[in-house]
Order: C-alpha cells, then structure tokens, then sequence
C-alpha cells in the first residue's frame, strides 16, 4: 500500500471513529419515574453513587448551623450627633437673626414654626408641636444640645434593631462591628446585649427622670433634651445577609458528598418494577461515568478497529479483486460514501432520540430508514460490483457498531445493500435505479419480520425493535429506506459526474443518435456515421460476451470517428463521386490527413465535453497502427521511407473496452469489402485482422485474455453475419449481383482467401510469410476497403511479419 493510500486510510479511520465514538458503548437505557422498567438494570462495574438527597440534606444542615452575621455600625452614633449639632447651630443662627430683625417687639409664632421646620429637616427628626415650640422660643439653647448629645451617648453604644423579631432564637450570633474602613466580628451569645428602639427609649426617659431628681431647676429643659434623643435614635444592629450567604456557601462546600458503594453486577432495577428517581439517578451516574471515564480510549480504539478493519479489506481487494481500482480519485470518492453512510446514520440516530416521546415510536424502529443501500448503489455506479460487495460489507459492520452493536442491522444494511446492487444488474437507467431501490427496502423488511422468529421470541424482540416491538412499522421503514436509497443515488450522482466519474445514466443520455456531434457526422460523412452504428452495434456485442460494460462500448464507438467530419471526403466510406482526393496528394500527406481525424476528434471531443473515457477512446481506437496503404505507396518510391510518418500518435488501448472498440472498427470496415460474405470468409477475416492487431502490438497494454479474443472473435462472426445474411437471388437480378465488381489483389490473395486455416495466432503461415518476404505479393486496395483497415485484408500479408513497420515497444 502507498502512502498516498495509508494517508487516506488514517483519514478515513479517524473521520469514522469521530462519526461512531459518541454512539457507541453500552445501550442507553432511557427511564421515565412512574413507569414500569422493561428490563433488568445491572451495573457492568463497581459504582460509586453520590446520595443526591442526603448531600442535599447534609448540606442544607450545615448551612442552617451557620450563625446569622450581624452588622454594629458604629458610624450611625456619629452621623446622629453631627445632624443635631448642624441643626442646632443653624437653628440658632438663624433665630438671631430674626430676633434681630424684630427688635424689641417679640417675634411671632409664625417664625417661631418656621425655625423649629427648618430645625426639624436639617436633624432629620420628629418633635411633637409643644416641644418643637418650647425649643424654638429658647432659641435651640446651647444647654438643650449638649444634654441631648449626652443622652444619645448613653444609649447609642449599644446594639440597636428595629425589630426584636429579626433576632434568631437560642442561636449565638456573629457581630461584625463597622467603624470608618474597619471591620471586626466577634460571637454575641447574650441576646440581651441587643436593644430594641422603644427600649432604647425608655431608657432615654429613665436617664432623663434621674437628671431631673438632680437638678429640679432644669426640669422643662432636661424633658426637651430627652424629648430630642428620643426622636433622634436610630438602629445601628441590623442583618449582614451577603456575610451570612458567604459564610453559608463555604460551609456547604466544606460538606463532601454522601456516596454509597455499589458493587459490580449488582441488580439496580428488576424488570417490572416501578421506576424512582433514585433508578433515573443510577442510570444517569452510569452513562456519565461511561461517557467520562471511556471517551479517549473508544475512541481510540474506534480508529483502531476502523484503521484495521477497513485496512484489511482494501488490502484483500487491491491484491485479490481485479476490478478493485486503487486509484486516488476512486479511492477517495469510495472514502466520501463511506463517510456519507455513516453520516446518515449518526444524522438519523440522533433525531431520532431528540424527537422521542414516551408515546412515540422506538427510535429501534426508524433506524431503517438509513439509506446505506444507497451509497453501495452509488459505489456500484461509479465503479463495480466487486468494490461494492465490499463497500456493504464495511458500512454494514460499521452501523452495527454505532446501532447498539447489534449485529441485526449489520446484517441488515449487508443485504439490502448487496440486493439492492445486484437488481440493479448492467442497467443503470432511472427506473432501474428506483427498482432497485424498492426491491432493496421490500427485501428488508421481510428480514425484518423473520429474524424475531429465528431468535424463537415473539415478533416485538427488544434485541430487534426496542422496548415496543412494532416490526410491521419498522418493516414499512426499511421500504421508505430503500426508496430513500434510490433518491439519494439519483441525487449525488450529478456532483459525481462533475467530479470526473462516467455513469451509466450519463453515457445512456450520449447514446442518444440525435447528439449534436453525430448529426453533424450525419451530415458531412454519412458513410463514416454509418460505420460508427455498426461499430457500436459490433463493440456492443462483443463487450457483453467478455463482461465488459456495453454501454460504454457502443456511446465510444458512435463517437470515435467524428474527427472525420473535418474533411469527409478523404475516406473511402464518404466518397461518392468516384474522384478520389488522395491522388491528388503525397503518400504522406495522405497520411497526415487520415492521421488527423483522430487528433480532431479528441479535439472536438474534448470542447464539447465529453467523458475521459470517450475522449480515450477516440485517441486509441487506432492505437500506433501503421497505414499500410500510403506506407506501402510511399516505400514503392523510396525504400527507406520511415515507418513512423505512417503510424497514428496513440496511444494504445489500455483497458479492455477500447481493445475491443479498436478490434470493432478494423472487424466492420474490413467486413464490408468482402464481395460474398459467407460464414467460412466472414470467420478466416475476423480472425486475421485479430491475429494481425496482436502481431503488430496493439494490444500489449489491453487486459484482454486470449480467451477473451476468441470469444469476441466467436460474437463478431455471429453479428457481421446477421448484418450481411444472405438473401435468395431474384431471376430479373441474377445477372447484376453476380456481376464481378473488380478484383482483390491477385490470385494469391483469392486463394488465401479461401483458407481453411481460420486460426488465432501470432504466426504467419509459412506459405504467406514466404510470399511477404519475397515481394512476391503485391499491395493493393480492397474493392469496398478504407485506407485504416488495408492491413487487416484476407491475406493478412501487410506488415504482420516485418518487423521494421512495427512500433518501439515503451521502455
């Protein structure tokens, strides 16, 4: 193997592991909570389960042990205090200045409101009415706001909430106290450290009540201090719910899941018995630790398996399968459909299981629509049945590896895809297409039906159908497969064409005699067309007998003389009038004219693009074959005339159906000089020309057998006869068709004629081979001969034995 080849297998294995490695593995078991399981659920290892619900709980536990986080802002005692002393001082600033402006009157209780207002909005208080009077008409006395200060001083450093409900019970709480950029946390077990705001009041008046005993000359004063406390405390304990969610999250973490220890083979779930969450959990923890434990090493060894399987096959056909091609461009193409078959399969697998429901078909069931006959078909188009055998057998087995390994379906895909390419048999038309796409999808669902029984189950096998067993509904999917198949095959193979490849369905479409080239031929050489048909016919023929492919026999045939509409009357088959325009040239120059058509046909072949194989066949349907007549002309005049001048360019036939269009071509123009075509002469002139194709080295490079020749000598006999058979003579016309309309060569060519030594061989008889040494035959046309096959005449005397008009063979 190559390594161009080895290169394309490693890329092909790998591309297959890729499409196989994620369906691949264990069956998945897909389980719905509330059902009845269909099957028993054993674990194939040993199993560590992580107990969702107790982790949770455990979980839950240890967050809910996690003491609340409270925050002690300092700041709050502050930013009180300097509210009131800001108020304070503006108030009585601005009760100066409007005591002022009063003079001696007394000001009025309008402005008396309006300061204790704007008091009220820069402390950000509540007073009732009579206090804020009081406090207004002693001018925000300096007296009023220092006891006030003292007063919040007392209560305000301790920790106060708003709601005594927001306190946990019996639970220890985390006090994290604020002051400015500082943080620190410290455990409170007391609760009682904890004031709420109307305690906080009460215990402003208790320290106000005990002012007052002190000092009973104060008392209106000491009131309003309290009554300005009292409006001014706020909470400054509240909840730190980010603390708390913080320290809750990392005490969670900290817990480690509960598992359980399951051991190997151990029976998770017993068919029939209803399914928990707990056996969906079970399920779910073996493919995730199938898929994550495994993934790297199936695939790996997916290519492995690909790389040797795939290998091996290809190795057996490259050196076992003749018409296994190993060419770069047909390796590829059978590299894209092997992809393209297992790409339809992971495509409709994984539709399959995103579009299932519990009501819904098993997905078992729509497998068979996968249309695999399809790309063995399209293999069996572009290249041959062999390499198509083999193309089943790797896809088949590959499918069954992404299917649940399931041997069922590689059997499955192997015969519809082997059924579906033998229906298909040498006809490649449309019809044939779609017939055997049918037939292919018919086929499967019958194996459908009748593997359950060989299993001695009931038809609705789990092993074939799923948990469901509908196989009337999967047999009824194997037909839309296998219609399917023929659409896709009728489909691709446009792109293919494009790509290069010659199908039967575009060489039937060129077979057509109404083609632009061959009317044109019609028109300017009607002899030549006509010579091209009966080509056709004889190539046809003889293609089938040796298995050769037919069709593409005929379409070259008809197309291999189309370089002669160029200049039509320089062949005998198109000259009507008698005047013959070679008499009016050189030897060579004859030569060089006849020699062109081939050139022109390749040309014309070539801008109306046409196949490679027609273009091919065009340039080697005269191979290196020396023009005998002008070559024989032109040595009468000059004796060290060089050979070369009077050979076509080539090349060779190289596969079998251009050795028999050339053998084709030589076998019908040389047939029709024949004055009385019997059976004996239409034989010994068959054989000749085949004995004289061999000699001059024609077909070194064809894989034609020996055996092959004497086959296809055997169906041109049989078809040149049905084409001249005999037909009774008419008294009125006994004296036109017995007429002699000329001469052969001489008396020894009319003797060779009637030879009874009618055999293939490379040798001359001796008698012959005498006479072409000697000089002693002369060289001349046939009656009804063309100037291309003037070697093949019934003496086979022209050139087989001399060896300096045959060709350098390749080095």
């Amino acid at each position: 193997m190559k390594w161009a080849q080895f290169s394309m297998l490693v890329v092909l294995s790998l591309l297959s592991a890729f499409l196989l490695v994620d369906v691949q593995g264990i069956p998945e078991v897909d389980l719905r909570v509330g059902e009845e399981a269909q099957r028993d659920l054993v674990t194939p290892i040993d199993l560590r389960l992580v107990d969702r619900a107790a982790t949770a709980q455990a979980r839950k536990t240890a967050a809910k042990a996690v003491p609340q986080v409270y925050a002690y802002d300092l700041r709050v005692e502050v930013a009180i205090r300097d509210n009131l002393n800001q108020a304070f001082e503006a108030s009585r600033s601005a009760w100066e200045e409007a005591n002022r402006l009063a003079g001696a009157s007394e000001m009025s209780e309008e402005s008396h409101a309006a300061l204790g207002k704007g008091f009220l909005e820069n402390a950000g208080i509540v007073l009732e009415g009579g206090a804020l009077q009081t406090l207004a008409e002693s001018g925000f006395s300096e007296a009023v706001q220092s006891r006030s200060a003292r007063l919040l001083g007392k209560v305000m450093w301790r920790y106060v909430i708003a709601d005594a409900s927001f306190l946990p019970e019996d639970r220890s709480l985390v006090v994290a106290s604020i002051d400015g950029d500082e943080r620190v946390e410290e455990q409170l077990d007391d609760r009682r450290a904890v004031w709420t705001v109307p305690q906080t009041h009460r215990e402003l008046r208790d320290l106000g009540v005990a002012m007052q005993k002190e000092n009973m000359a104060l008392v209106d004063q000491i009131d309003l201090a309290v009554a300005v406390a009292i409006s001014a405390v706020r909470p400054n304990f509240s909840k730190d719910q980010a603390a708390s969610s913080q320290r809750r999250e990392a005490a969670t973490r900290i817990v480690a899941d509960v598992e359980r220890k399951i051991a190997k083979d151990s029976l998770l779930l017993r068919s029939g018995e209803r399914i928990t969450a707990y056996h969906v959990q079970l399920s779910e923890v073996l493919k995730a630790r199938a898929e994550a434990g495994v993934w790297w090493k199936a695939f790996v060894s997916t290519f492995l398996l690909c790389l040797l399987f795939v290998g091996g096959i290809s190795r057996f056909c490259m050196i076992y399968v003749k018409k296994f091609s190993s060419k770069r461009r047909d390796l590829a193409a059978l590299s894209v459909l092997v992809l393209l078959g297992l790409g339809f399969t992971r495509f409709v697998m994984e539709v399959c299981e995103a579009a299932s429901t519990q009501d819904s078909l098993p997905v078992e069931s729509i497998w068979f629509v996968v249309p695999v006959a399809g790309c063995a078909l399209l293999v069996r188009v572009l290249l041959n049945s062999e390499t198509a055998l083999a193309y089943a057998l790797v896809v088949g087995t590959l499918c069954g590896l992404a299917m649940d390994q399931n041997v069922f379906y590689t059997g499955y895909f192997v015969l519809t895809s082997i059924v579906a390419c033998g229906v298909l048999g040498l006809d490649s038309d449309r019809k044939a297409v779609l017939k055997a796409g049918l037939i292919a999808g018919v086929v499967g669902g019958l194996f459908i039906l009748l593997v359950p029984w060989v299993q001695q189950g009931p038809i609705g096998s789990p092993l074939a159908f799923g948990e469901e067993g509908l196989p009337w509904m999967a047999a009824l999917f194997s037909v839309v497969g296998g219609l399917l198949s023929a659409f896709l095959v009728l489909a691709l193979l446009p792109l293919f064409e494009m790509a290069g490849f010659v199908t039967d369905l575009q060489l039937l479409e060129l077979s057509n005699l109404s083609h632009p080239l061959l009317s044109n031929l019609l028109l300017r050489a009607p002899g030549s067309y006509h010579h091209s048909v009966m080509v056709g016919t004889l190539a046809e023929a003889g293609a089938k007998e040796v298995g050769c492919n037919p069709l593409l026999c005929r379409v070259a045939a008809y197309f291999h003389d189309i370089g002669k509409a160029v200049s039509p009357q320089y062949f005998v088959e198109n000259q009507r009038s008698g005047d013959n325009a070679h008499d009016r040239l050189s030897p060579e120059m004859s030569a060089r004219v006849i020699i062109d058509h081939v050139r022109n046909g390749g040309e014309i072949a070539k801008r109306h693009k046409l196949p490679k194989p027609i273009v091919d066949n065009i340039y080697m349907h005269h191979g290196t074959g020396l023009l005998y007549f002008f070559y024989q002309k032109a040595k009468s005049v000059d004796p060290n005339v060089d050979p070369a001048l009077f050979r076509y360019p080539g090349p060779k036939p190289n596969t079998r159906e251009a050795g028999i269009v050339q053998l084709a071509d030589k076998v019908e123009a040389a047939c029709r000089s024949i004055k009385e075509p019997t059976p004996d002469r239409i034989r010994k002139m068959i054989q000749r020309i085949i004995s004289s194709t061999l000699s001059d080295g024609q077909l070194e490079e064809c894989p034609l057998t020996l055996q092959d020749l004497y086959k296809i000598a055997a169906k041109f006999e049989e078809v040149v006869l049905a084409i001249h058979h005999q037909r009774i003579e008419y008294p009125e016309t006994a004296d036109v068709s017995s007429e002699v309309q000329g001469s052969v060569a001489d008396p020894g060519i009319a003797r060779a004629a009637n030879d009874d030594a009618g055999v293939i061989t490379l040798d001359l008889p001796p008698r012959e081979a005498e006479g072409v040494r000697a000089g002693a035959i002369p060289f001349r046309m046939a009656p009804g001969g063309d100037y291309e096959s003037a070697e093949a005449l019934p003496d086979g005397s022209f050139g087989r034995g001399d060896p300096s008009t045959r060709p350098p063979k390749k080095t």
